[in-house]
């Protein structure tokens, strides 16, 4: 399972991918012409570091916007962040959480 999360605030966007790779998995952040990469050996770590991120981002005001997941299994969710609401006249699909591969 390899999801990629869209964070939004305002006209910008933040991607989150994460990526399996020999040694471990790497999550790439990208947005406003920016790319960073971290890179874990050990799951759990990429866990964690991904849920201390979203919980930083909800905080200065971004909102996770869409989920896609490249296997038909669905990531585990903490459930600290929450859903985006809906603009008025529009419905759209809530996410049901925060980011984890």
């Amino acid at each position: 399972m390899l999801p990629t999360w869209i964070f939004q605030r305002g006209g910008e966007q933040l991607m989150l991918h994460c990526r399996e790779t020999g040694r471990g998995v790497t999550l790439v952040v990208s947005g406003d012409d920016d790319l960073r990469s971290y890179s874990f050996r050990d799951f759990a770590a990429l866990v964690k570091f991904e849920s201390e991120m979203a919980d930083f981002l909800v905080g200065t005001g971004w909102v996770p916007a869409r989920l896609t997941v490249e296997s038909g299994v669905p990531p585990a969710i903490p459930r600290s962040v929450p859903a985006p609401t809906n603009p008025p006249g529009q419905t759209r699909r809530q996410l049901p959480g925060r980011p984890g591969c």
